[in-house]
């Protein structure tokens, strides 16, 4: 069982677990509605969640569809080195249609070129699984 952070101070726990309620809810959303992130707010969620209600907690890593999307995170595994390049890459098209066809000011480009800065350091930190190398052959012969 892995080791849960401490509970927020007791006025802050309201406060993650409405910040926790509502990024499951986007969450949820994103299932259904393209665009709409998913894993990010679950992720998200949890980490309210943790800090805020055991009960919540408990409930979001066990629920068996949200549970199963946050697991990988959860247990320290991997991203495949496709899947990395493949959400950067949708991440990279999506920032720059956004940012030529439906901005048209300096703020707010600004504003989106750091929203893009933040996700694709987010998603570059992510831990990627290590290439497939040839099988090693036993030192004994």
């Amino acid at each position: 069982m892995e080791a849960k952070p401490p509970a927020a101070s007791r006025w802050l726990r309201p406060m993650y677990a409405a910040a926790g309620l509502v990024a499951v809810g986007v969450g949820v959303a994103g299932i259904f509605l393209p665009l709409v992130p998913t894993v990010g707010p679950l992720l998200i969620g949890a980490w309210c969640f943790a800090r805020s209600s055991d009960r919540l907690y408990r409930w979001l890593v066990g629920h068996p569809r949200l549970g199963r999307i946050i697991a990988p995170f959860r247990s320290g595994l991997v991203t495949p080195r496709r899947t990395k390049a493949w959400v950067m890459a949708a991440m990279a098209l999506s920032f720059g249609i956004s940012g030529m066809f439906l901005l048209n000011s300096l703020v707010p480009r600004l504003v989106l070129g750091a929203v893009a800065l933040v996700a694709f350091v987010t998603v570059w930190r992510i831990p990627t699984a290590p290439r497939d190398s040839a099988p090693a052959s036993s030192p004994s012969g």
